[in-house]
């Protein structure tokens, strides 16, 4: 019973990381709301519910048995992060991963000062990253020598928009045309 359950969830599991496209890396957003989704660490309770606590709030007590087994599986998803996150997040995640393996194994000796490391480093990154981001935006719309393409189509319209329709040719309208010509001299 028990090993048919384990047969499923693996076989899902394969069939899921089969189906998603793993070969290409993640971008630096999508492996930040990655990264904060796997940081808040869901533990099974005695019944069918579960909660979920920080990474950083387990440090200051003793883990208990059905933590531990969060904190493998915390360990496990870090690595298969690690795997696909951008390169400059690479190196946070590989921390945040050693410092699981650390409260796994019950050793908290210095991890409020990793804590602290690879949090003000992550914010210093993700500032970085936003200060690139809004350089490239501004040397795409002011410095580019090439257009990208993407306003394409909304200048193809505005530029129809401003040309004169064509004028109908049959008598009245040429009448009225020639009125407002006529008006406007």
């Amino acid at each position: 019973m028990l090993g048919d359950d384990v047969e499923k969830t693996w076989r899902s599991s394969v069939a899921e990381l089969n189906a998603a496209q793993n070969y290409q890396l993640l971008t630096f957003t999508e492996t930040e709301r990655r990264l904060d989704e796997l940081l808040h660490v869901k533990i099974s309770d005695a019944g069918p519910s579960t909660k979920a606590i920080q990474l950083d709030d387990l440090w200051q007590r003793k883990i208990l048995p059905t933590e531990r087994l969060a904190l493998n599986r915390l360990g496990q998803n870090l690595l298969l992060l690690a795997a696909r996150a951008h390169p400059v997040m690479r190196p946070i995640v590989q921390e945040y991963h050693q410092i699981a393996a650390l409260l796994a194994a019950g050793k908290r000796k210095g991890l409020a000062e990793r804590f602290a490391r690879v949090k003000t480093t992550r914010e210093k990154i993700a500032a970085r990253m936003g200060d690139i981001d809004d350089y490239m935006n501004w040397f795409e719309a002011t410095q580019s020598k090439t257009r990208s393409g993407i306003f394409a189509d909304y200048l193809k319209a505005a530029g129809e928009r401003r040309a004169p329709a064509p004028r109908r040719r049959d008598a009245l309208s040429v009448y009225l045309d020639a009125l407002e010509e006529q008006f406007q001299n």
